[in-house]
C-alpha cells in the first residue's frame, strides 16, 4: 500500500506540471503573436499615414503593367472578389521568406491562394525566383513605376488585401502569420 501512495503522488504531480506547463506555453505563444500583430498594425498604420498614398478604403487604380511574359494585363483583370495584392522585392530576405511561406502553405493545401505579386525588380529574376519556389501565382511585373512609384510603395513586402470594386480591405506591411497564409488560401478570413 505504501508503494502506491509512493507512487501516486509523483503521478499527479507530473500530470498537474503537465498541463500546466502546456497552458503556460499556450498562454505565452498566444501573447507573442498578440504582440507582434500590434507592433504590426502601429508600423503598418505609421506607414500608410505618412508614406503611402493607398489606405483602406481607397480605390486600388486600374494599373497597366506586364506579366513576365511581357504581355501588358490590367491590374482588375487579375483581382478575384478578394486578392491578396503583394508588393515585393526580390532581393528582399523578408520577400523571399514571406513568398517561400506561402509556397510552403500553397503545396500543402495543394492550392493557389489568392496571391498576386507585383515588382520592379528584373522579371527574368522574378521568373526565376517563381520557378524556385514553385509559386503558380501570377506576378506582374511594374516597369514603368505606374504603379508602386506613383503611390510610395517603396517598403517591402506589402499587402493591399483587395475586395471587390478594387477597394482596398486591410493594408499589411511585413509577414503574414502562417495562420493568415492558411486562411486566405483556405478561404475562411
Amino acid at each position: 500500500m505504501k508503494v502506491k501512495k509512493a507512487l501516486i503522488l509523483p503521478a499527479i504531480v507530473g500530470v498537474a506540471a503537465y498541463f500546466a506547463g502546456n497552458a503556460l506555453g499556450t498562454y505565452l505563444s498566444e501573447r507573442k503573436k498578440s504582440d507582434y500583430l500590434t507592433i504590426r498594425a502601429e508600423r503598418t498604420a505609421g506607414v500608410v499615414g505618412s508614406h503611402l498614398q493607398l489606405g483602406i478604403g481607397d480605390t486600388l487604380p486600374d494599373a497597366l503593367l506586364e506579366d513576365l511574359s511581357s504581355q501588358s494585363v490590367r491590374l482588375s483583370k487579375v483581382l478575384a472578389e478578394k486578392t491578396y495584392l503583394v508588393a515585393v522585392l526580390p532581393t528582399c530576405e523578408t520577400c523571399l521568406e514571406e513568398m517561400s511561406a506561402i509556397a510552403r502553405v500553397q503545396a500543402e493545401k495543394k492550392a493557389t491562394g489568392p496571391f498576386v505579386f507585383v515588382s520592379s525588380a528584373n522579371p527574368r529574376l522574378l521568373a526565376d525566383l517563381r520557378d524556385s519556389l514553385h509559386l503558380d501565382n501570377q506576378f506582374l511585373y511594374d516597369h514603368k513605376g505606374k504603379f508602386l512609384e506613383p503611390f510610395g510603395i517603396d517598403i517591402f513586402p506589402m499587402f493591399f488585401v483587395v475586395g471587390e470594386n478594387r477597394r482596398i480591405e486591410e493594408v499589411v506591411l511585413g509577414e503574414l502569420l502562417p495562420e493568415e497564409i492558411e486562411a486566405a488560401i483556405g478561404g475562411t478570413k
